[in-house]
């Protein structure tokens, strides 16, 4: 960790950054990373302004209406002020340099002149410069500490806020939302704090010029003071135009968003059903909307930049014009006094003080947000702990996941909107139910897919409102969810959860969830990094880890949502005998599952359907009970008793090369290639001279603007000063200064506009079409992530190229030439300045080439800090109920105050350099300033006043362009980065041809596999080998095997997601290597194991290119049971998928994607483990529907689950990539060491005996 001695550091050497001279080396040696950013400086610190925050906030919460913008502004005023003071000392210094000019020019025209007069006006000067320049960038950088001071607060409170919030108000996705925008993309708008400050400033400095002007110039000086002040109303309001049409491109961008958040997170998807290019034209049609709108911006924003810049030589026009009007005298130096304040003024009033309005008002709204998220409802716990004599006790209760206050005020709303909305939001909850269990004993609760079980846990757990009746537990509780819930962190941490480390209890914890043989693959064991919710974790891993957390936790109390729907049987059963019934025996456990083969071992059970309690009672009890036979079928009631088998766990312990820790943001090493410019600058120019044309144009305004501050010297100087021809002469070079700003900026901004749009659509394009294989590679199973970083490339990257990134490069582009042209106009009037222009040359190679790069690093670090907080913020959203079950509220909130901590001194560390390179590039202007005005003071007669003022007015105006210019410099090195990380994505390699040249079309559905071997990396070992079988049309066949043997491979391949190795397939006699990916694919169906929807309407799940009719949509849905739950809902086939839309249980979402299959009539079907996270009615259902739909149809199903496939025509088992075996079941059952034998064998008596009573059925 570098030291920050700024607590120490005695002020002066605090206005120059002395300090930052041993950090620069210490970084030189040591590269900037996440462990040794600068360490908080007192003024900064988070912990004594948190308890200042909270007592003001305490207060404000006691008010009828509070206020987080009164409570954060005390905190902060006493720091707020001291910004203000510094900048406006900063500000008045350069209206004294301005004033000094005057006196030196009238200096220089005294004859005889006191050489210490000179002397004093020259050290005033260089003085005035020099400090201006410390105090503005001492100022801003404490601006910017208490931007990140207050950006860190705010996420700390809202923090502890999440882990007290009522379970209804998180359930809700508007305010889940609102929560993380408050901490995220609200928080990046105080960025422009500095602008804020500089408005606060303003009206001092327009006061102070105002009396500088008048008392000098005279009240003529005044009209330019008007007319920049009314230039300010019409930059705001087209300001809010631009607001108004970015909110419009907003909410274009966020359908776009949503549309490649379908496309990439169903990649496989679009890709096996051949959906790419059309979901492609529609997404390219949503661009090109907002590319239209980012256009009429770029109108108003160019407009705002003319007025902006060619407003001053306006304003100069307009104030010389009438003081000669009023026959008034100009003099050179009272002229270039008014350049240099009008200079001064102009832009801020017209561009700082607009930014920075915007800059206060937007801090309102989101002070405003804050408050909103600070008094959203607590968690109220409605659970008795007191019980002694029952571990759990409900009596006859009554929960709703509705808030109750505001189920009662819709009670007397019975319009049939209310009333549907009512039945479909209460679907979950539970009625009348009443359980008892003493302690030890293990309940388990079956039902049909959405009959209420994970509500009871809500209910147990005190996260859901009771309606009527209660509830009571006995002791701890712990709770593994049914969507797994894990942190960002080591596998180690997401067992113990702060807990104290014991190692027989971890090695228990680890045995019985048979996590050991994981870690035996995973190259840092027990410490390998997972990301956030454990996205590189298979989804029985992550059961499985939460299942060792809850058995390391040794709570009273265990409650477990359906874990064994996430294994295979044989891990099944383990878990069951060596964790549910061996250590944590002796725990009243309730466990919710569809596995009812499991029912005998349970002490009681409970049946639910649709928020019915049905049954509650012993396993004898439940078979005699006709309605639960009828819920839960056969299986549950056959007489022999389950005797799991003891598995022998052998770790096969494979080599893996690469440690498994997941970033939370990507950082693209080195620097931009000047290569990504010129590309990036092609794709909006076409050609490059027409880009040298605009370079032209920009190389004329400049010229143009130079020559309008000339001429007012040329003007000063003359004695026929109301000779009409300087007001023409001034008024050609006004409206050429105009035109040529225009010229340059609006043709320059458009096509870098352009510029985006094709970069999105060639990246985007080239991503889609890519090789199904690059997905698994760069973002490991990216579909299972929250938010994916391939996802961010077009939300964030592009964001930042259609943004910050134009922003930067029209500004290089103006800063760059106004440097240059003011050090050519110094050089012209006095030639010795060039002396010193290698020193102000190498100031700036040398910031740029040793501190620049410090600071992209910073930068990235920066971003990436921010990232943690929001992760654990969003993590406690997500797993609420597990975190208070555990008693882990204190823990979170440690950890995300440190995580807020660190990204705090990422912040100021990055911010600090940023500054350090802005004062030295103005002070090593400073060269060439104190040169100038010594010549100009020593030298008597080496140039005439007018030109000295000219010279010194250059000057002065060279020191605040080139600390812009060095910033604008760096921050479009880092921006570029978004820019070059989209055009990496283009150059990517198509996977191959979409459509073929010769007519592919499947007829019959005969597939022939012919010594197929594939691999999905060169240096992977072969997932397929030499795998032949031929499958006649119409046959159902089942694709058996253990996991990891290749059965998912043979999908893979058949849809060509990764091509053969050797070997090739044939269907109906044709080999499909010489047909087109589209043509093959378009001609088979797929219901897959992962029942992907998109965020959309029910229709676009369906159809999403709209060829079919509703009647046609309808009946599909009607044939897989869907239909009723859907009209259910006002709007229909367009009601969204999210939100407060449709909501589908696993068991729905795997119906719909067979309605997909059934709207396609395709010759060729094949299901991958699609019943494999169903209950037993949606399993018969689907299987059901799947003999009637698909009776003429080739059909594969790969499964574990035996009895989907048992009464299939032939059976394939693979092993190790290969067909082991291939033939009619109850053939291959009857082999000697049939593999397909041995696999029902290890199902268990009863499973086994109910396979053999199908097989025998199957062949009678």
């Amino acid at each position: 960790m570098a030291t920050f001695p700024y607590n120490d550091s005695w002020y002066i050497n605090d206005l120059f950054f002395g300090w930052i001279f041993q950090a620069l080396k210490y970084y030189r040696k040591s590269p900037p990373n996440s462990k040794n950013p600068f360490e908080v400086p007192d003024i900064a610190a988070l912990g004594p302004a948190e308890k200042i925050l909270k007592s003001h906030w305490e207060k404000e919460l006691k008010k009828p209406k509070p206020s987080f913008f009164k409570a954060i502004f005390r905190t902060i005023s006493k720091e707020l002020w001291t910004c203000i003071l510094i900048v406006l000392l900063g500000n008045l210094l350069t209206l004294f340099q301005s004033v000094l000019i005057n006196f030196l020019i009238t200096y220089l025209q005294k004859s005889p002149k006191p050489q210490y007069e000179g002397g004093l006006l020259a050290t005033a000067f260089i003085f005035t410069s020099i400090f201006s320049c410390c105090f503005k960038h001492n100022g801003s950088l404490k601006s910017l500490m208490l931007t990140g001071k207050i950006k860190n607060l705010v996420a700390i409170m809202v923090g502890e806020k999440v882990v007290k919030l009522n379970n209804t108000i998180i359930s809700e996705q508007s305010v889940k939302g609102k929560i993380i925008n408050v901490v995220s993309n609200d928080m990046e708008v105080l960025e422009l704090t500095v602008y804020a400050i500089y408005f606060l400033c303003s009206p001092f400095v327009v006061v102070i010029s105002i009396i500088i002007i008048v008392s000098t110039f005279g009240p003529a000086g005044l009209l330019g003071i008007g007319i920049s002040m009314l230039h300010a109303p019409l930059v705001i309001k087209l300001g809010n135009v631009t607001m108004k049409i970015r909110l419009q491109a907003s909410r274009i961008g966020d359908k776009r968003i949503k549309m490649i958040q379908n496309l990439i997170e169903g990649i496989k998807i679009m890709k096996l059903y051949a959906w790419e290019i059309p979901l492609l034209k529609s997404i390219f049609a949503e661009r090109k909307k907002e590319i239209k709108t980012m256009e009429k911006t770029t109108v108003i924003n160019s407009g705002m930049h003319v007025l902006a810049i060619s407003g001053v030589p306006l304003v100069i026009f307009c104030t010389l014009s009438l003081k000669v009007l009023i026959g008034e005298e100009l003099k050179a130096g009272e002229v270039y006094m008014l350049i240099s304040i009008f200079y001064i003024t102009h832009l801020n009033i017209v561009y700082i003080s607009t930014v920075g309005a915007n800059t206060v008002f937007a801090f309102f709204a989101i002070t405003t947000r804050v408050t909103q998220v600070l008094t959203l409802k607590e968690h109220e716990f409605s659970i008795d702990h007191d019980n002694e004599d029952y571990s759990v006790v409900i009596d006859e209760a009554t929960l709703s996941w509705k808030d109750i206050d505001k189920t009662n005020d819709e009670d007397n709303n019975n319009t049939v909107s209310t009333l549907l909305r009512r039945k479909t939001t209460t679907r979950e909850c539970l009625r009348n139910i009443s359980v008892s269990l003493q302690p030890g004993e293990l309940l388990m609760v079956v039902g049909p897919v959405g009959a209420g079980k994970s509500s009871l846990f809500m209910g147990i757990l005190g996260e859901l409102p009771i309606v009527s009746g209660s509830i009571s537990t006995r002791g701890s509780i712990a709770y593994a969810s049914e969507d797994p819930w894990i942190l960002a962190g080591s596998v180690k941490d997401n067992i113990l959860m702060g807990k104290e480390f014991n190692s027989v209890a971890y090695d228990i914890a680890l045995q019985s969830s048979d996590m050991m043989k994981d870690l035996a693959t995973f190259k840092n064991a027990d410490e390998t990094l997972l990301g956030d919710r454990g996205f590189t974790l298979s989804g029985g891993q992550r059961a499985r880890l939460c299942l060792a957390r809850t058995v390391y936790s040794n709570a009273d109390i265990v409650l477990l949502d359906d874990p064994l729907s996430a294994v295979d049987a044989e891990v099944a059963n383990h878990l069951f005998n060596d964790c549910i019934l061996s250590a944590l025996k002796g725990k009243t456990i309730i466990l919710a599952t569809h596995q009812v083969h499991y029912l005998p071992q349970a002490d009681k059970i409970l049946v639910l359907n649709s928020g019915e309690m049905m049954f509650f009672g012993t396993y004898n009890e439940l078979k005699e009970d006709a309605q639960a036979r009828e819920i839960l079928g056969d299986l549950a009631f056959r007489e022999e008793a389950i005797e799991v088998k003891e598995r022998q766990i052998t770790a096969k312990v494979l080599e893996v090369n690469e440690k498994q820790n997941i970033e939370e943001e990507e950082i693209t090493e080195g620097a931009v290639s000047m290569k990504s410019y010129v590309k990036y600058t092609r794709y909006g120019y076409k050609s490059m001279f027409f880009f040298a044309l605009v370079v032209v144009f920009s190389i004329a305004s400049q010229t143009c603007y130079v020559l309008n501050m000339f001429f007012a010297s040329y003007w000063s100087n003359q004695k026929d000063q109301e000779n009409p021809y300087y007001f023409e002469f001034y008024g050609i070079l006004l409206a050429f200064c105009y035109a040529l700003c225009a010229l340059k900026t609006y043709p320059f901004m458009i096509r870098y506009i352009n510029s985006n749009n094709q970069l999105h659509n060639l990246a985007l394009q080239s991503l889609a079409l890519t090789e199904s294989v690059f997905f698994y590679i760069n973002y490991n199973l990216i579909y299972k992530t929250k938010k994916p970083r391939i996802i961010n490339r077009f939300s964030k990257d592009v964001g930042v190229a259609d943004g910050p990134l134009q922003h930067y490069l029209n500004d290089t582009m103006s800063t760059t030439l106004a440097v240059v042209g003011s050090l050519i106009t110094i050089i012209i009037i006095i030639p010795i300045n060039l002396a010193m222009l290698p020193f102000q040359i190498a100031t700036w190679f040398l910031l740029l080439k040793y501190v620049a790069p410090i600071i992209l690093i910073l930068r990235k670090l920066e971003l990436v800090a921010r990232a943690p907080l929001l992760s654990t913020i969003n993590s406690a959203l997500n797993g609420l109920p597990t975190l208070r079950c555990l008693n882990l509220q204190e823990m979170f909130i440690q950890k995300s105050n440190q995580q807020a901590t660190e990204h705090l001194r990422s912040y100021i560390t990055f911010h600090v350099f940023i500054r350090f390179i802005q004062l030295y590039s103005d002070l090593g202007s400073n060269f060439i300033l104190i040169l100038n005005v010594i010549i100009i003071v020593a030298v008597d007669g080496y140039i005439s006043p007018t030109l000295a003022a000219f010279s010194l007015a250059s000057s002065v105006s060279l020191l605040g362009v080139s600390s812009i210019w060095s910033k604008n410099v760096v921050e479009l090195s880092s921006n570029m980065a978004s820019a070059q990380r989209l055009l990496e994505f283009s150059d990517l390699k198509y996977e191959g041809i979409l459509e073929g040249n010769d007519k592919f079309i499947v007829s019959k559905g005969k597939i022939e596999f012919c010594e197929v071997s594939m691999r999905y990396r060169p240096n992977f070992d072969l997932a397929l080998n030499k795998l032949s079988f031929t499958i006649d049309s119409g046959l159902k066949v089942g694709i058996i095997g253990r996991t990891g043997c290749g059965k998912s491979s043979i999908l893979q391949v058949l849809f060509r997601l990764v091509n053969p190795e050797s070997g090739t397939v044939y269907i109906d006699g044709q080999d499909y290597m010489k047909a087109g990916l589209h043509d093959l694919r378009g001609q088979m169906s797929v219901i897959p194991q992962s029942s992907m929807l998109f965020v959309g309407s029910v229709k676009d799940n369906l159809d999403p290119f709209h060829k079919h009719s509703d009647d046609e949509l309808f009946k599909v849905l009607e044939e897989v049971k869907l239909k009723e739950y859907i009209l259910e809902y006002d709007k229909g086939l367009d009601a969204e998928i999210s939100g407060d839309g449709v909501s589908f249980s696993a068991g729905q979402r795997q119906l719909l994607c067979l309605a997909r299959a059934i709207l396609r009539n395709n010759k060729i079907v094949m299901m991958d483990e699609a019943t494999a996270n169903v209950d037993n009615e949606t399993d018969r259902l689907i299987q059901e529907t799947v003999k009637i739909k698909f009776n003429e149809c080739t059909l594969l199903i790969i499964a574990h689950r035996l009895r989907t496939v048992i009464d299939s025509d032939r059976i394939i088992v693979v092993d190790k990539g290969s067909c082991k075996e291939f033939g009619k079941a109850h053939e291959l059952y009857r082999k000697k060491k049939s593999l397909f034998k041995t696999m029902i064998l290890n199902t268990g008596p009863e499973e086994s005996e109910y396979l053999r009573s199908q097989l025998e059925n199957n062949r009678c």
